[in-house]
């Protein structure tokens, strides 16, 4: 081969071989560069149609442009030799570089996170790598990575699929050679995930897995299944933990460990949801800001209905739901369970549905019913758990305390269910449902009259609960969940469809609310997430905004909100495999709140995935037409794909039924404006401007119009000043569609850098 020119590029030199074919460096006598030549094994590509879905699929390969990225420059074919034409790098490879023993803490991060970068920038245009391994990350003089053969698996497992169907056992193939060719499964076994041995489903998180297996293989020198025998590697893969990676290197610090075991999650929504979280992971050690990692585990699912209330007193309604929903969010703060949250089971109250059907409905197989009474200071509750499957009540108690030890009771309660359905409490699990909490009895039901209005979500009740809320403080200063309340009432009032006032005062309250909550109780997820959501959308401290998110999630891995929440953020980051990923994982805690599933058709609303956008969100309007929060991004999608009249029906109805709230009156606006209806737009902008004239309505709505008429220097000029209101829509600046009129001028980027957006 060396001396002969295929096309024209002239071999010079053999580079290697494998199971996906020869390397040679050969120059390309047009370009007058050097390249690299990957020669196919004979016979790869049977056909003239196998060939050309190859050259197709090697084209969208080749538009992969990441400085971490071995480009592809050209597919061709000489005299019956197949070759892809590829970036040639000078260096070592990872594996070379290995060879030498363990590598710096420096080295790990930085190869790391390039290498992580460089994944989720493919990922995002949908590539999946299959085949990542130290032999095909290269190390350039600079110390650079260069990932080499990228999407080349994936690219030979076309024709192998096309022959072999089914998948096979891997075990005839050699244990550390690439096994596509002869399994119909693609990638080298000892970097291959679970799902991708036993020929499952393969995406962006399969990479994640090899990623790992790179990190351990840096930081400890060894495979973190290192067994040589195929069959037994494959059952170790699938089955068995890989040993901590601090046990190999004690020198090793435990954070770097945590990214690697995380990155190792045998089921893949366990992991990262993006290489892109790995990376941002290992900036955070790099830079000292590291703060921890939720990793879940595998989990029972719980339902826990609404409480009967047996003290024959409607007025009581608030107490025994308050009593079901703190019982409810006590058990999620275990880890091993996935508890259904209240917004789905509160649907369930005086239900007459079968608990097998209501089981069904919500896909659980235990279910916790009961029922409470209050007589003076006592309170009595009936438990019962009760396995659907197997229809039958497996464990039943009572118990009675005095109202100021209600929270105790809650977590002896909680504490006995887990203990009936055998889940192992972590130590701080059992110490937190062991401490002993005294409350007030005047306060304790201010707190839950509170939670009884702020679940209704109109100003009207957040302002009533923001009463009950402060009266329970005057009668417990101390009690932190009615700080934690405080500060959410002064979220939502800062946001532009419930409140009525700028958000700079209900900003400054909510603030030191939170704070207050997390000072009497650093373990309260609630303030967390609050924290979090005020931290990012009024005060644009993005990095302190996921800090506190991962530790809501941490103390708390069952609180759909925080869940909901955390994929806003990542939207907003333009991370939005994670962000759909996560809100999906919310649902699956609260699979009918109306909100989560319409936050889901928002995300895949700001990833353009409109045609997915509108299929969700109609089926949220089917679960309750009168839902108005659905209807903007169902018309945005609408708009987006140029259905002008869709969108229309939908703000108008929207705006009628929403008595002509400004979000609805600008949005409409924006759509007349958009489909050419000027005079209407200019009507509506009127309307818009003359409420804004006797009450508070975010700039950023008001631009928005302006941005559909084309008058781009005010909308600018109104950005500009909703940034300083500030306005929680502009975190979602840089990712919303309806912003790309304006991405190419320059005052784009002054705005995303005044709202702190992460570089």
């Amino acid at each position: 081969m060396i001396g002969r020119t295929l096309s024209h590029y002239r071999v010079t030199a053999k580079l290697g071989a494998g199971a996906m074919g020869e390397v040679y460096r050969a120059h390309d006598e047009r370009l007058e560069r050097d390249v690299a030549l990957k020669v196919l094994p004979s016979g790869t590509l049977s056909n003239q149609d196998t060939r050309r879905r190859f050259r197709q699929e090697a084209i969208m390969l080749s538009r992969l442009n990441h400085p971490n990225i071995a480009q592809i420059y050209d597919f061709d074919n000489e005299e019956g030799i197949d070759f892809l034409v590829m970036e040639l790098v000078r260096g070592v490879t990872l594996a070379a570089k290995m060879a030498y023993g363990v590598l710096s803490e420096k080295e790990i991060i930085r190869f790391g996170c390039q290498t992580a970068e460089a994944l989720q920038d493919a990922h995002e245009r949908g590539v999946v790598h299959r085949d990542l391994k130290p032999s095909n990350v290269a190390l350039t003089a600079k110390g650079d990575v260069k990932i080499l053969d990228f999407g080349v698996a994936q690219l030979l497992h076309l024709e192998d699929e096309r022959h072999t169907g089914n998948h096979t056992d891997p075990s005839a193939a050699a244990t550390m050679e690439t096994v596509a060719l002869e399994t119909g499964i693609s990638g080298t076994l000892p970097y291959m995930s679970p799902e991708q041995y036993l020929g499952q489903r393969v995406d962006d998180r399969t990479d994640t897995w090899a990623l790992g297996i790179l990190l351990y293989e840096m930081a400890t020198g060894y495979l973190p299944f290192p067994d040589r025998a195929a069959m037994a590697l494959a059952e170790k893969i699938v089955s068995t933990e890989p040993v901590p990676p601090t046990k190999l290197n004690p020198q090793l610090k435990p954070e770097i460990e945590q990214v690697i075991l995380k990155c190792l999650q045998k089921n893949p929504d366990d992991r990262f949801l993006s290489t892109g979280g790995v990376a941002d992971a290992l900036r955070r050690l790099q830079t000292g800001s590291f703060f921890g990692l939720y990793v879940p585990g595998e989990s029972k699912r719980l339902a826990v209905l609404p409480l009967e209330n047996l003290s024959g007193d409607t007025d009581q309604d608030y107490f025994v739901d308050g009593m079901h929903e703190e019982v409810l969010a006590t058990l999620a703060r275990i880890g091993s369970l996935t508890v259904i949250s209240r917004t789905s089971v509160r649907r369930y109250k005086e239900s007459q549905k079968s608990l097998s059907e209501i089981a069904k409905e919500l896909g659980v197989d235990t279910i916790v019913e009961g029922s409470v009474r209050q007589i003076k200071n006592l309170v009595r509750v009936n438990v019962s758990l009760v396995d659907v499957a197997a229809d039958r009540c497996v464990w039943t108690e009572s118990y009675q305390r005095e109202i100021e030890d209600v929270l105790s009771l809650q977590n002896e309660v909680a504490r006995s269910i887990a203990r009936e359905i055998q889940v192992k409490l972590t130590p701080q699990e059992e110490e937190e449902l062991s401490k002993i909490r005294i409350v007030k009895p005047e306060a304790y039901n201010a707190y839950l009259k509170g939670r009884h209005q702020w679940n209704k979500v109109t100003e009207e009740s957040i302002r009533k609960s923001l009463e009950y809320f402060e009266q329970a403080l005057e009668l417990d200063p101390e009690y932190a969940p009615a700080h934690s309340g405080v500060a959410d009432c002064y979220i939502v009032l800062a946001d532009s469809a419930i409140g009525t006032q700028p958000p700079a005062h209900a900003m400054v309250r909510a603030r030191g609310a939170a704070a207050r909550a997390l000072e009497l109780d650093s373990g309260f997820a609630e303030a967390h997430a609050s924290l979090a959501l005020l931290s990012w959308r009024l005060l644009w401290d993005w990095e302190a905004a996921e800090k506190e998110f991962i530790e809501a999630l941490r103390i708390n891995p069952n609180y759909a909100t925080a869940h909901q929440w955390y994929g806003w953020y990542l939207g907003a980051r333009g991370r939005m495999g994670e962000a759909v990923r996560e809100i999906q994982h919310a649902r699956k805690l609260d699979p009918l709140s109306l909100w989560i599933n319409s936050s889901l058709g928002l995300a895949y609303y700001f990833s353009r995935r409109f045609d997915d956008a509108i299929h969700q969100l109609k089926e949220t309007l089917e679960m309750d037409n009168k839902f108005l929060v659905a209807r903007l991004p169902l018309a945005w999608s609408y708009l987006e794909k140029g259905m002008h009249d869709e969108a229309l029906a939908h703000l108008e109805q929207g705006t009628e039924m929403s008595r002509r709230n400004p979000a609805y009156v600008a949005a409409l606006a924006h759509a007349y404006a958009i489909a050419g209806r000027r005079d209407d737009a200019m009507n509506a902008l009127d309307e818009l401007l003359s409420v804004a004239a006797t009450r508070y309505v975010p700039s950023d709505q008001i631009a928005r119009v302006y941005v559909g008429l084309g008058d781009l220097d005010k909308a600018f000029e109104l950005l500009r000043r909703a940034a300083d209101e500030p306005s929680s829509y502009l975190a979602y600046l840089k990712l919303d569609p309806k912003s790309d009129r304006l991405r190419n001028d320059a005052r784009f980027d002054e705005l995303l850098r005044k709202i702190n957006f992460p570089q």
